[in-house]
């Protein structure tokens, strides 16, 4: 995933299996311009984080998982103003670095002209997006040429044939594999 020089790219696996902590760490090599594996786009960086209103921790903010996520990855002396609570405006829902980058925190719930606006250099699906919502994120990348990082595409069915893929992808990025089965 990490690796991949693809536009769109694809992270998969069953619930708690790192697909929002592998986003996030993502994000913050762009928005830091310290990717280890990629040429990315030089600071100031533009990102969205766009996450379901079930990911909510308080019923106020679908958007805490992936902030928490960053706020353990971005280190403060990438945060304008050195600190999270500088650096993070509630109001707009956004996270501005000191190299002039900036990421805004969206959940699908929100009405869709909460999407609009500027061009990103990436979008970062916390899980999938309903199909009016990943549209209006492609528009939001046309102009930078920028990427798009998801679960699945929107209209990929949970069936079960897709399941063999997610347990293959995350077995292959562990270390050892442990198999349960219900009684």
């Amino acid at each position: 995933f990490h690796q991949s020089q693809a536009k769109g790219r694809v992270s998969s696996g069953g619930n708690r299996s790192g697909k929002t902590w592998s986003g996030c760490r993502e994000d913050m090599w762009w928005l830091c311009d310290r990717h280890p594996y990629r040429e990315t786009p030089k600071p100031p960086v533009y990102g969205r984080i766009i996450s379901p209103e079930t990911m909510a921790v308080t019923k106020d903010d679908p958007t805490q998982a992936t902030k928490a996520m960053l706020q353990h990855w971005i280190p403060y002396w990438d945060l304008k103003g050195g600190s999270w609570t500088k650096a993070y405006s509630p109001t707009t829902s956004t996270l501005h670095l000191a190299n002039g980058s900036a990421i805004d925190f969206l959940s699908h719930d929100q009405d869709l002209s909460k999407q609009a606006g500027v061009s990103r250099h990436f979008v970062h699906f916390d899980e999938e997006p309903p199909r009016r919502k990943f549209d209006e994120a492609l528009m939001r990348l046309l102009d930078k040429g920028g990427v798009v990082l998801s679960e699945y595409p929107p209209g990929v069915p949970p069936l079960p044939y897709n399941f063999p893929a997610r347990n293959r992808i995350i077995s292959g990025l562990s270390r050892s594999v442990v198999v349960a089965q219900a009684p």
